[in-house]
């Protein structure tokens, strides 16, 4: 039996202008656009994205059913956020992953899919001992809708966790999971 983990929530909440856009892979189109910007982003505090790698991803963009120069907006005002910028922050993490394709099997299932981020943590032998699993969402949220959108989410984000235990060789406990929800700005812990 296969897996993959994005399939794994009920769906997301649909923006009026996903639903308005020209094509049906429209709002998918908008998803990718701005996991692209983010895999620019290494720890926030140390260095800026590239500023041309950025500028090339919006030109090189060519789906109509997405306006990229307002992913790219809406991508700066998410990092301008306090709460992203502490969460793409590095905090002694030694290793970072970006966009990073995987295969495994959890738990008698073949599981593939794509981590967003992951901050790793390591011990003086490079043993790692903790890991931050980071998965970006497009999702619109509020204070009021958050707790309901993060458990939408928690099926999929169980199997991330699973994945990445197989992978590093780590107790699922000593993995952390977050959402980022980069319209608005907000980060949420999955537990």
């Amino acid at each position: 039996a296969q897996a993959t983990p994005s399939a794994m929530h009920e769906g997301g909440a649909v923006s009026a202008a996903d639903l308005l856009r020209l094509s049906p892979g429209g709002g998918r189109a908008y998803g990718t656009l701005m996991h692209r910007l983010f895999e620019q982003v290494a720890f926030i505090d140390e260095e800026p994205p590239d500023e041309q790698a950025l500028r090339t991803i919006i030109e090189e963009s060519r789906d109509p059913s997405v306006d990229a120069l307002q992913v790219r907006a809406t991508f700066e005002r998410s990092l301008a956020r306090p709460a992203v910028r502490e969460l793409l922050s590095r905090k002694g993490a030694a290793g970072l992953w970006r966009e990073r394709r995987f295969v495994t099997h959890v738990r008698g299932r073949l599981v593939n899919g794509t981590f967003d981020r992951v901050h790793l943590w390591t011990d003086a032998q490079g043993q790692t001992t903790q890991a931050m699993l980071i998965d970006f969402k497009t999702d619109r949220v509020d204070s009021q809708s958050l707790h309901e959108t993060v458990a939408r989410y928690k099926e999929q984000i169980d199997l991330y966790r699973q994945a990445l235990a197989v992978l590093t060789g780590l107790d699922p406990q000593a993995i952390q999971a977050r959402l980022c929800f980069v319209q608005d700005g907000l980060v949420a812990a999955v537990e």
